[in-house]
């Protein structure tokens, strides 16, 4: 039996909203577009096994987001969430994605909410995967700062799989090595930034405005939303659609791809089929 190739692989920059954006491309050009925005201290890289499952049907774009991996960083940026969400628009401006997919994990998910309230009918779905849904007056995010800034500052200083084990114990050897290779580039004012921001900013006042179709993702076993989030968001959109995955912690493709594959291309097989 003949195996099938590979999608091809490519990264570039682009300047879009001010800033050096870079992002790799998994897929053939020309197919659906479909943007995909990584978490807190996921450079895009991490996201590659994700990415390539998708570009049998879409030609995906991972995004490092302002501040990580290879896009433009430093004291002079602003890392709050509207200049997050404005760089999704001005990214998919740049390089002419007519109504592409946007699909956002974590962090990720939060700026393509933002994004799609800033700019209504740029894109033409939305995948949420495990928002943060904390914001004044609402249930901290249950993870802690700490454990992003030690494991950055391991990483700046060289660290290698064991060191970093403690931090994601579930993960195979090669996905904490590509963790270890790439955490240094994620600056720490943007993480601390960004980690402010799920407590200063609320998505829910964004999410009851939206009319594009939006599918939320969460984990079974994680405790990012749990089942009455679920609901409250239910009320204020009832036309978003749930799901939860099952055996899957926060970082659910790392805990069960095959559940988010599973649960996400019904979703993405809307877009094909128009």
């Amino acid at each position: 039996m003949t195996s099938r190739p590979a999608p091809p692989v490519s990264g570039a920059h682009v300047h879009a909203n001010g800033i050096r954006q870079h992002y790799l491309r998994h897929g053939e050009s020309g197919a659906r577009p479909l943007i995909l925005v990584p978490g807190i201290t996921s450079p895009a890289v991490t996201w590659g096994f994700v990415s390539d499952a998708l570009a049998a049907d879409f030609e995906v774009f991972t995004l490092d987001v302002r501040g990580r991996g290879l896009s433009e960083t430093g004291p002079h940026l602003d890392y709050g969430l509207d200049a997050c969400a404005d760089d999704l628009i001005a990214f998919a401006e740049a390089l002419d994605l007519s109504q592409a997919v946007l699909m956002g994990h974590s962090m990720g998910a939060r700026h393509g909410v933002r994004a799609c309230r800033r700019d209504a009918g740029r894109f033409k779905r939305l995948a949420l995967i495990d928002p943060p849904v904390s914001g004044p007056g609402r249930r901290a995010y249950p993870a802690k700062l700490p454990w992003y800034i030690d494991s950055m500052a391991l990483a700046r200083r060289g660290a290698g799989v064991e060191d970093l084990r403690p931090f994601t114990p579930t993960w195979t050897d090669a996905e904490i090595a590509l963790r270890a290779e790439w955490l240094h580039t994620c600056d720490e004012a943007a993480v601390r930034a960004s980690y402010a921001s799920f407590h200063e900013d609320d998505i829910h006042q964004d999410l009851a405005t939206l009319s594009l179709p939006i599918l939320l993702m969460s984990a079974e076993r994680g405790d990012v939303i749990l089942e009455e989030d679920e609901a409250e968001i239910r009320r204020l959109n009832p036309a978003i659609q749930t799901t939860r995955i099952a055996d899957a912690g926060h970082m659910i493709p790392w805990d069960n791809l095959p559940g988010f594959l599973a649960a996400l291309r019904p979703f993405l097989s809307e877009t094909l089929s128009l």
